[in-house]
Order: structure tokens, then C-alpha cells, then sequence
């Protein structure tokens, strides 16, 4: 019974590995898919408005109206990104003038085209992010392979030495008392109690056979 139920217990245990490594595969997948998306969109809409913007400029257009929606709308998404809002103040404080004063908006177009600069800065470091999670999730799967490999070898092991070892000796022995061999016994090297208790139990029955 001792054997039983440590064979159990190991099958249980790769089993409870290999779902773990399952789940945790799943994590991994699901904590770099909003990593990446939770950046990379915001900025995407950040690079549509200036583009809009900067075509309203390209354009010579007075209507005002259109322009201030773009930039209320950029403004709201840079409030909400990492990048720092008050490098842009200039361009938010004089967006109006630059319509109809050449010299201010020499000095405003500048700085939306830095803007789309920052914003592709920033997409490349959360690629570079993703790529970090990819890199560290994949250890992470190594490892629980590994680890799950180990522990079916040492399954194997404690099979080989604590079941299979014992019936082939237990084996081996009736078929030499069958064909004759009275002398032979079952006997091992650093055999477990169980397995002992087991062999004594069977030369004793073969002894009483005589």
C-alpha cells in the first residue's frame, strides 16, 4: 500500500506541475498582450491627431473650430500617456496664433514633429518591455519543464528500484524453484523495508515447501 500510494502521489504531482506550467504559460501570454496594447494605442491615436493637426497648419486652413477639437483631443491623450505634457505647452498656448502669424507657427511645427518622435521612442520601449516578459515568461517555462522532468525521473527511478527491480527477482526466483532450484532466494541490495518484509515472507514460503 505504501508504494500505491506513492505512485499516486508523483502522477498527482507532474499532473499539478504540467497544469501550473499550462496556466502559467496563459499568464505570461495575457500579462505581455496588455503591455503592449495598454501603450501601443494610446500612441497610435496620439500620431493621428498631430498628423491632422500638422495638415491643418499644411493647409493654411482659418477654421479654427477643427483645429481646437484635434488639439483638446491631443491634449487629453497626452494628460493620460507617459510623456510629459509640459514639453507641448508651448505649442497649446499659441495653436490659435500660429493660423495666422507665420513666425509662431515656425516655431509650434517643430514641436508636434518632436511629439511623433517621442511617441515612436516610446512604442519602441514597449516592444522592448514585451520582449523582456516574453524572454523572463520563457525561463519561467524552462524551469517548470525542467523541474517536471526531474521529478519524472526520479519517478522512474523509485519504479524501477521500488517495483520493477523487486518483480523481476521475485520472477527470476520462482522460475529457478520450478525448474528445480531449491536453493534460490530472493535477496537485494539496499532494498526498502516493504520489499524486504515482502522477500522474507516468500523464502519462508518456499522453505516451508520443502
Amino acid at each position: 500500500m505504501k508504494y500505491q500510494y506513492k505512485i499516486i502521489l508523483i502522477t498527482w504531482l507532474l499532473i499539478s506541475l504540467n497544469v501550473i506550467m499550462s496556466f502559467t504559460a496563459i499568464w505570461i501570454f495575457r500579462r505581455t498582450a496588455p503591455a503592449i496594447e495598454n501603450i501601443t494605442k494610446p500612441h497610435e491615436k496620439i500620431m493621428t491627431t498631430s498628423e491632422k493637426i500638422v495638415s491643418y497648419y499644411a493647409l493654411n486652413s482659418k477654421d479654427l473650430e477643427p483645429l481646437r477639437e484635434e488639439v483638446n483631443k491631443l491634449q487629453k491623450l497626452l494628460e493620460k500617456s507617459s510623456l510629459n505634457n509640459q514639453k507641448y505647452q508651448l505649442f497649446f498656448d499659441n495653436y490659435q496664433a500660429a493660423l495666422t502669424d507665420p513666425k509662431i507657427r515656425k516655431k509650434i511645427i517643430p514641436i508636434i514633429l518632436n511629439l511623433r518622435f517621442s511617441v515612436m521612442e516610446e512604442m519602441k520601449l514597449a516592444s522592448l518591455k514585451a520582449k523582456q516578459l516574453s524572454k523572463a515568461g520563457a525561463w519561467e517555462i524552462v524551469f517548470m519543464a525542467l523541474l517536471i522532468f526531474t521529478i519524472g525521473l526520479f519517478f522512474i527511478k523509485s519504479i524501477k528500484k521500488d517495483l520493477i527491480s523487486p518483480l523481476v527477482e521475485i520472477s527470476d526466483v520462482l522460475e529457478a524453484v520450478n525448474s528445480g532450484d531449491n536453493i534460490r532466494r530472493c535477496n537485494g541490495k539496499d532494498i526498502s523495508f516493504g520489499i524486504k518484509n515482502l522477500f522474507d515472507n516468500l523464502n519462508n514460503l518456499l522453505d516451508n515447501r520443502k
